[in-house]
């Protein structure tokens, strides 16, 4: 399993968002390029970078900022935030983006986002499902859709989607730990995907304990801009 830190920018600035809302929002660093090569050189492979700007504006706002990390640090680069269009995909893949993080879209505009993993190709979509309880929500977790979620991965999967990012919003930026029962459904139901953990992770030992559910990755927040996790503990981990 790997560790996969998170980074939202907004307005150019490392922050974390409390479930979501941009109104309770705390900054952790007004330098994104270092914070990310602190990251790579503590061994971690790939970064999840989430465009908080592009999300709220619907256009991309923090691409420069991602292409610039990808340059300065040999690292994959999972990235998202408002891709509403092949062109804004495209911009993202120009950017030096390695995989695009894409969530609202199958659900609002499905010959939109056949049209993305058509350009991209399936194994470059990293589809993020956010859940509120076994619901999928949408439009930044705004949005209900009565879809559960296994059966809307399983459409996805038809489709040929081999990753996903499942957040848990009632967990997200808690430290409460992760949904356990939820990420041990899906594993049981969908042995063959790589399936990304987001949302509640708070201690090393619930790292530990997602590897052992089979998790092929996790997402680390909040945990390490609080210190609960250490660039030594990812190191080690590592």
């Amino acid at each position: 399993m790997i560790l996969i830190p998170a980074m939202d920018i907004l307005d150019g600035e490392v922050v974390r968002l409390y479930k979501g809302d941009y109104g309770q929002k705390t900054v952790y660093s007004g330098d994104p390029i270092s914070v990310a090569s602190a990251f790579a050189a503590a061994g971690v492979e790939r970064l999840h970078l989430v465009d908080l700007s592009g999300a709220r504006d619907g256009q991309p706002q923090s691409l420069a900022i991602f292409s610039e990390i990808k340059n300065q640090n040999d690292l994959s680069i999972e990235a998202g935030g408002g891709i509403r269009s092949r062109e804004q995909a495209a911009a993202y893949i120009d950017a030096g983006v390695d995989y695009l993080m894409i969530g609202t879209l199958p659900v609002k505009n499905p010959d939109e986002f056949k049209a993305i993993v058509e350009l991209a190709g399936a194994s470059r979509i990293l589809l993020t499902v956010d859940v509120l309880g076994r619901e999928v929500r949408v439009s930044g977790w705004m949005e209900g859709t009565s879809l559960h979620i296994s059966d809307f991965m399983e459409s996805m999967v038809e489709m040929g989607i081999g990753q996903f990012l499942v957040t848990q919003i009632e967990k997200d930026g808690t430290l409460q730990g992760p949904d356990f029962a939820l990420y041990g459904e899906l594993m049981r139901k969908f042995p063959g995907i790589f399936l990304i953990a987001s949302g509640g992770v708070s201690s090393v030992d619930d790292l530990y304990d997602l590897r052992e559910q089979g998790l092929s990755g996790a997402i680390i927040g909040k945990a390490f801009y609080e210190n609960k996790i250490s660039l030594a503990d990812i190191a080690a981990f590592a």
